[in-house]
């Protein structure tokens, strides 16, 4: 196997892994499973978080941080959380994704 092969194999499970987590997030999201979307945001965040940029990863470090206060405090209380934060981390993470090509990807992955 070439080299380029093996980054091409790389790649696809990446893709792979994070098709699999936005599908949990939408469907957590759908069936009002506020943990199980928090931890897909959670995982999501951990994904791409090597591709963010200085100012990306402080803003996703600190909104994740909220959440997980948020939650944590919740699930003491054993109340919901509204999900007005896990709308707004999940539209932020997304951006990131469609702003490094990483919701529609290409096969030339020299971008990455």
């Amino acid at each position: 196997m070439d080299e380029d092969s093996e980054e091409w194999n790389m790649a696809r499970a990446f893709y792979q892994r994070l098709d699999e987590i936005l599908t949990t997030c939408t469907i957590a999201q759908m069936k009002g499973d506020g943990m199980m979307w928090y931890k897909g945001l959670y995982r999501l965040y951990v994904e791409i978080q090597a591709k963010m940029n200085d100012a990306q990863k402080k803003k996703a470090g600190d909104m994740l941080e909220r959440i997980t206060k948020l939650k944590i405090n919740a699930l003491q209380k054993r109340i919901s959380v509204d999900t007005k934060e896990l709308v707004e981390f999940e539209l932020y993470l997304r951006q990131i994704l469609e702003d490094r090509n990483m919701l529609t990807p290409r096969k030339d992955i020299s971008g990455l």
